[in-house]
């Protein structure tokens, strides 16, 4: 089954990403497959004189070149032959068979190693991206690429690539020893068994390309139904929804499935027809041969390289079908995979050396105006100044920009006219990642993992290296060490997926914690306590305010009842925001 154009450039892709020290290890792949060449070179040869040994010794015995061999291993050729070239040929099958183990393990674990790498190098790509590539992503394709995909990639195309490798090599010198010392029938044969292959690849690649799309889009879907249940659980316990969302994912697991299985089948049923028309072409060879020889003896040894050369040469011509058919059949998933390589890492992300940015002062807003990628405008040449320590609060109907407001000032826009400075200087790639780090941004909806309540205030930071009494006074300021003294486990409670095992005030004072342990300059409330009653909100408003001088606080809420916890009122409408000191 012959790879396109298309289908070539797809895995020139995917080696380019490939680590250089992989592609070392893959040396030794190559030097297995030598020591695979000659011991196969050796067992094929060593078919023939044995056979003429156990048929006619004396045979063995006119032969000059066989003579020449027993005296280089200081062997007597005329004492216990029989045992000796049994011997011969026995000791070589086992070391051809090791070495093909060898080469086979080296294989299989080096596919691994290099998914792990792919895997890796998705993640990170991912996860460095700005704010409006993960506004934009499917979660569920960036899923499946890691958890199955990259799977997918080094079973059926990486180990692959490298099974068509070793077995052309090693096919080439099957059929040049078949050429020289064999049988020109056998070489004919072989020849039909390629065409064979290559007739049953033209009438199924169709059928190959229709499962790749599918087992790509199928794979895709069932990772999304799965996301989709769990986040929409609760409403699918209320409304009685279970069939719906189990149908769909029997029916989209199911097809993924079959794909692959199609695929499979594809890749592996000419085996059987090949061996049976192997078994029927070796018959022919000998009955033609034995009838008409003079020789019955060497003929028979013909016929023993023969079988031979059939029993190694047919499962390398299997596996070229197979692995060929087995890289058309993933090639979807290919493209998925490489459109993740290909991502370019943003520009600022995990670059060392940044300029030092302090924030002592301010942070102005100059002239900016900004728009989404569909042209929608969002703010037009707005001017904002905001003092280190004041307290902002940010109103505004829904839709109106408040939260892409905070985005800007956090960083994670940076495609706007005008100017951003801390301190009198511009924030620019150069040192977007310090001015990050003196923010914490607490969201409407908090993430919790599946871990305990100090893992879930910890959350990206040493935990080797964590401050139990920090964590604790951070607690007491987010009004969360009344809970925690309540539950049976204190700061080990797990809290559950997603933080589902707590109200939903005990995850908002969770990610106020949080978000102060990391000693911010300058905290980002967005809509962070709308699940607190109004005298828990009070109590931590005012913790905050009071118990951490020159902490800069912006707060985005629909309440506008409290506004006594702040110094300044920024209201956001048509494009345009008003500011007012209160």
């Amino acid at each position: 089954m012959k790879l396109s154009h298309a289908e070539i450039r797809e895995l020139k892709t995917l080696i380019s990403f490939i680590p250089r020290r992989r592609k070392k290890h893959s040396l030794l792949i190559v030097l297995l497959t030598l020591l695979s060449t000659i011991t196969e070179i050796f067992s094929i040869g060593a078919i023939i004189p044995f056979i003429s040994v156990l048929a006619a010794p004396n045979e063995l015995l006119n032969n000059e070149v066989a003579i020449d061999l027993f005296q280089f291993f200081h062997l007597n050729p005329y004492e216990n032959l029989e045992i000796k070239v049994s011997l011969i040929f026995l000791v070589s099958i086992i070391i051809a068979t090791f070495i093909r183990l060898a080469l086979l393990w080296l294989t299989i674990f080096l596919s691994a190693k290099i998914s792990n790498d792919l895997s890796i190098s998705i993640f990170e790509k991912n996860i460095r991206q700005p704010l409006s590539h993960h506004v934009e992503l499917d979660s569920s394709k960036f899923i499946s690429a890691i958890a199955s995909k990259t799977y997918v990639i080094s079973n059926a195309i990486i180990f692959s690539m490298i099974s068509i490798f070793t077995s052309i090599f090693i096919l080439s010198v099957i059929v040049l020893l078949i050429i020289l010392f064999v049988s020109k029938n056998a070489l004919y044969a072989l020849i039909g068994f390629l065409l064979v292959y290559y007739f049953i690849s033209f009438i199924t690649q169709k059928n190959v390309y229709l499962n790749s799309k599918n087992s790509a889009y199928f794979l895709d879907k069932t990772i999304k139904v799965t996301q989709e249940t769990l986040g929409g659980i609760r409403d699918i316990i209320l409304g009685d929804y279970y069939s719906k969302f189990i149908d769909k994912f029997r029916v989209y697991d199911m097809n993924t499935r079959l794909s692959y299985a199609k695929i499979e089948f594809i890749s592996s049923s000419p085996r059987f027809i090949i061996e049976s028309l192997g078994m029927i072409l070796i018959a022919v060879i000998a009955y033609f041969q034995l009838k008409n020889s003079s020789n019955p003896s060497m003929e028979i040894a013909i016929l023993g390289g023969i079988a031979m050369g059939a029993q190694r040469s047919l499962p390398l011509i299997q596996n070229l079908y197979s692995a060929t058919t087995k890289i058309k059949g993933c090639i979807d998933i290919l493209k998925q995979v490489n459109s993740f390589l290909l991502l370019k890492t943003s520009t600022n992300a995990g670059q060392k050396n940044q300029e030092e940015i302090s924030f002592n002062k301010t942070i102005n807003i100059q002239n900016l105006s900004f728009s989404y990628k569909d042209g929608t405008k969002v703010f037009e040449n707005i001017n904002l100044e905001i003092m280190k320590g004041e307290k902002v609060v940010i109103l505004g109907e829904t839709g109106s920009g408040k939260s892409t407001l905070v985005d800007i000032l956090m960083g994670f826009y940076t495609n706007f006219s005008g100017e951003m400075l801390i301190d009198g200087k511009k924030l620019t790639k150069d040192n977007i990642l310090n001015w990050q780090k003196k923010i914490s941004h607490v969201p409407q909806a908090i993430y919790l993992s599946n871990s305990t309540i100090k893992e879930n205030i910890i959350f990206g930071k040493n935990e080797d290296n964590f401050d139990m009494s920090f964590l604790k006074e951070c607690s007491s300021i987010a009004y969360l060490d009344d809970f925690v003294k309540k539950s049976k486990e204190s700061y080990e409670t797990v809290v559950g997926e997603r933080g589902l095992k707590i109200s939903g005030g005990q995850r908002q004072r969770i990610g106020i914690a949080r978000a102060l342990y990391t000693r911010p300059s300058l905290l980002i409330l967005d809509e962070a306590t709308n699940a607190l009653d109004s005298d828990t909100e009070e109590i931590i408003m005012n913790n905050l305010i009071n118990k951490i001088k020159d902490l800069t606080i912006i707060m985005i809420t629909h309440n506008s009842k409290n506004l006594n916890w702040f110094d300044k009122i920024i209201r956001v409408k048509n494009n345009n925001i008003s500011i007012e000191n209160i």
